[in-house]
């Protein structure tokens, strides 16, 4: 799905969240102040304000801090335990001292009320905190069952407890205890939140970099509200009580506005923090930024242009006055929106201060304007320090955020969109009908205008869903026909594999050894319906959301893993000659085999660079190198993949320079990250159609990446070469351990093959603070097969002849066949597949010592059987799991004497 579909999708479930609580408060109310007495409604208001000042002071708002920490650390398990571990046995023992104060305080109050407020505020500290940890963790349909819960808790045991009982305040404090405390239960074993808290993993140092991150958000929730109250209480100094109630009623209009607004904001934090580290990020963020000020600037005019029908509509009583404050309020809520969006990118970037600052700064303005203006132009002055302090808030985030990331925007356009709505306001002010059927249609107009792209993309989207549900209930009923068809012509096959459960949903990871997590299902899915969500190993897994699934197969048909695995399984023909070591039946059908140039057979040659440097800067013979160097001096791309440095993980990016290029030499002892990378690619392609491109991966990435541009219609114009491999390795316990070296300072560089001491006799290094360190204890992990990916046992890409352009790998056991062509500083294996990849090598030949080889003194285990998992993972995993990182890799990565001396016999041995 794009960036721009999840904040749609994450908008609308946090709706319901949001609205539901405030729907609650509105249809209880007549309720309470019918059954409670004027002091014990003071009482329940009170209640209420002091939960809005209580929360975020007695925890220092680390709420806050669970949310954008864990969109950090959603792919590592031991770091979201580490995370949500912390806050609990943070916020638990904090609210219960706060609490033991508040019950103090409440002294006024009966006993039995006392206590219910304080466990009410304490259940309610808690589900808050599982909410943000919801959101963390892109549960947001948790996130808003609980809300769902809460809600409806309340409005039941409101109705029995203060209507049916008649127990008043008492009553009303039951049921708003039974509702947090129902969905706290929630969260806690439904949410899985339980799961997550295990002392063992706490974690000091990272507390205290949560809390440094949460306590300036303290501050900024108090000016927050002092921005909202203030205004009422100069209103009411010195203007007495009944102006006050003008200023509330000319509010309630805008307020309502605030539901769709807070909604909006939690979306956007979290797409703004995931997009925060892609490369993308400035770009994006002024786009959005172009769409959201011209779609508020439209929608504010809307309302503006409306006010005189919103006013007659929803206003009852002597309350004229209140008109002409309603338009300067939207301008006013027009500005604390784009502020707030603007503080979602703090927010991305774990800038709190700034959130802090730039809010205290706001409410001190709008504080003074209130005061000094308050006696000369009376009710305006509160509507109009609201306007001059918000404007105040977006211009400073528009100036200061320019520190964090370049967002860029037009002056002349903002401008040009005040004038227009300041325009709508005097209009508005006049009262006038025939100005107001001119001002609706300038409105509307200008809506359209400045927001055609978005009002298409709807309409789009509102025919696509449409036509979703059409094809969903057509396909449903194809499904049963078929099924039908199945059971009565081919009753003997019902032991085959499904490919579909019962509603006609892929089944595309059910076990894990059926999934090698390429992310080309995600890739291909049209409607944005499959993630790649982490196991407990770290491996990603494809997850579908049937609701948004439309069974159009795609990511079936692009799924090579599945296809050449059942090929693989397959029981195989009679051929008369039987097959070689290495080799094996095609997936594919020989004429498909034709249609794509393969050779007769595969070609093998072993070379290396001739250029030294490339060679002594290589992990073998620097094949990619010079591939890569015949496309980018071309201007065509690679799509390869890169070490992050911020999250420790290779992930594949599209290059197109040689500096990006060299980021991605040499040998990476991890499986990299597709994300939409791939998507990348195919939009770069298809925006320049005289280019090609390479691909280098896995077996099972290329095989799925060469199905993904066949479907896509541009697999003549790539050039997929593929890697002979060992195993992939888990992502989550090499972050780990790079987490754990990083303890000695900066992870700033790292070579699993450094050559120093040869090729054949490597070693694994990285560069803290530029001071070498040897990763010894990884590459034991690693070479036995303790952390391998569980399909890997399964691989159907060990042999010799592929589907790739290309294979590429390193010549091991060459002195045998070859002895004269030895280089101890490294050889490159390649396998030429197809007419494409013989060019591609040919091309390349002027710059390479070449020997030409063949399939079967090339042989290696990788190229004859798969890897086949350590019998000790189930252990390994087991210890991981009970005492962390750093005590498997003392106890499973360090090389004993027996092991020396066993090493040394099999190499004897030969």
């Amino acid at each position: 799905m794009s960036r721009e579909g999840k904040l749609a999708k994450n908008t609308l479930i946090l709706s319901i969240g949001t609205f539901l609580p405030r729907f609650a408060s509105f249809i209880t109310l007549p309720i309470l102040t019918g059954c409670l007495t004027k002091a014990e409604m003071g009482t329940y208001d009170l209640i209420t304000i002091l939960e809005s000042l209580f929360l975020p002071t007695a925890t220092l708002q680390i709420q806050a801090a669970a949310f954008r920490f864990l969109i950090d650390a959603r792919e590592d398990a031991k770091k979201v335990r580490e995370i949500i571990t912390n806050i609990a046995l943070f916020i638990i023992p904090v609210s219960l001292a706060s609490l033991t104060i508040l019950y103090f305080c409440l002294y006024m109050a009966d006993g039995p009320i006392r206590i219910l407020i304080c466990l009410y505020f304490m259940f309610d500290i808690l589900s808050s905190a599982e909410r943000q940890v919801c959101r963390g963790l892109t549960r947001n349909l948790y996130y808003s069952i609980s809300a769902i819960i809460s809600s409806l808790g309340k409005m039941i045991f409101i109705v029995i407890c203060v209507y049916w009982l008649k127990t008043g305040l008492l009553g009303t404090v039951v049921a708003l205890f039974v509702a947090s405390l129902f969905s706290f239960l929630y969260l806690f074993f439904f949410g899985g939140i339980y799961k997550y808290i295990d002392p063992k993993c706490f974690n000091r140092e990272l507390l205290g970099e949560m809390l440094r991150y949460s306590w300036p958000m303290v501050p900024n929730s108090m000016s927050a509200w002092v921005m909202r109250v203030s205004d009422r209480i100069v209103v009411t100094a010195f203007m007495g009580v009944a102006a006050n109630a003008v200023y509330a009623v000319a509010n309630k209009i805008p307020s309502l506005l605030n539901i769709a607004q807070a909604t909006f904001t939690m979306a956007w934090q979290e797409n703004a923090s995931v997009v925060s580290k892609d490369r993308d990020a400035s770009e994006y963020y002024s786009s959005m930024f172009r769409v959201m000020f011209d779609l508020m600037a439209g929608f504010f005019g809307l309302l503006i242009a409306a006010t005189p029908i919103l006013f007659r509509l929803l206003i009852r009583g002597d309350y004229a006055e209140a008109y002409n404050q309603i338009p300067i309020l939207f301008v006013a809520m027009f500005f604390f929106s784009m502020s707030t969006f603007l503080g979602g990118i703090y927010v991305a970037y774990k800038r709190s201060k700034s959130v802090g600052i730039t809010t205290m700064a706001a409410a001190a303005c709008n504080l003074i304007v209130d005061l000094a203006l308050i006696r000369f132009i009376g009710l305006y002055a509160a509507s109009g320090s609201t306007l001059v302090s918000y404007l105040f808030l977006f211009v400073y985030r528009c100036i200061d955020v320019q520190r964090i990331v370049r967002v860029r925007y037009s002056v002349r356009h903002i401008v040009m969109m005040l004038a227009i709505m300041v325009t709508e306001s005097v209009l508005c002010f006049k009262q006038k009908p025939v100005l107001n059927v001119i001002n609706l249609l300038i409105s509307v107009v200008v809506f359209f205008v400045f927001n055609k792209t978005f009002v298409l993309a709807v309409v789009k989207k509102g025919k696509a869903v449409m036509r979703k549900f059409l094809k969903k209930n057509k396909a449903k009923s194809a499904g049963q026909a078929d099924n039908t068809k199945a059971a009565q012509t081919a009753p003997h096959e019902s032991g085959a594999p499904k490919e579909t459960d019962e509603n006609g949903v892929p089944l595309l990871a059910e076990d894990r050894s059926s999934c090698c997590g390429c992310s080309a299902c995600y890739t291909a899915c049209p409607v944005g319906a499959i993630t790649m969500k982490p196991d407990e190993e770290g491996f990603l897994y494809p997850e579908i959301d049937p609701e948004t699934c439309i069974h159009c197969r795609r990511c079936l048909k692009v799924c090579a893993f599945k296809r050449d695995r059942a090929a693989q399984s397959a029981p195989k023909a009679e051929t008369g000659s039987g097959q070689k070591a290495g080799e094996s039946v095609q997936a594919k059908p020989e004429s498909a085999q034709k249609a794509e140039g393969r050779l007769p057979g595969t070609l093998a040659y072993a070379c290396r660079a001739k250029d030294r440097e490339i060679l002594n800067t290589s992990s073998s013979g620097g094949l990619f190198t010079v591939l890569s160097d015949q496309f980018l001096s071309k201007g065509d791309a690679v799509l390869c993949s890169f070490y992050d440095y911020e999250e420790h993980c290779a992930r594949f990016r599209l290059i197109r320079s040689v500096g990006e290029r060299d980021e991605s030499r040499g040998s990476m002892y991890m499986q990299s990250y597709a994300r939409d990378s791939w998507k990348e690619a195919l939009t770069w392609l298809k925006d320049n159609p005289d280019r090609k491109l390479l691909y280098t991966g896995l077996g099972c990435q290329a095989a799925a990446f060469m199905e993904f541009a066949r479907l896509s219609g541009v697999r003549d114009r790539v050039a997929v070469v593929d890697i002979i491999c060992h195993g992939a390795p888990s992502p989550l316990i090499w972050k780990e351990y790079a987490q754990s070296l990083e303890k000695g300072g900066k992870l700033s560089g790292l070579n699993f093959r450094d050559k120093k001491t040869g090729w054949s006799r490597s070693r694994g290094i990285v560069f803290i603070d530029g001071k070498e360190t040897s990763i010894r204890q990884y590459r034991k992990i690693y070479s036995d097969r303790y952390t391998i990916r569980q399909s890997c046992s399964s691989c159907p890409y060990t042999r010799v002849d592929r589907e790739t352009d290309m294979t590429i790998g390193d010549f091991w056991n060459m002195e045998k066949s070859m002895p004269d062509f030895v280089d101890e500083m490294g050889t490159s294996l390649a396998l030429v597949h197809t007419e494409k990849g013989r060019e591609l090598f040919e091309s390349i030949r002027g710059v390479l010592d070449v020997r030409e080889s063949n399939t079967r003194d090339c042989l290696q285990m990788n190229l004859q059987r798969p890897t086949e998992h350590s019998e000790h993972r189930d252990r390994f995993w087991a210890d991981y799991r009970r005492e962390g990182i750093e005590y498997v890799m003392k106890k499973y990565g360090e090389v004993t004497l027996a092991g020396r001396v066993k090493r040394r016999i099999k190499k004897i041995l030969g």
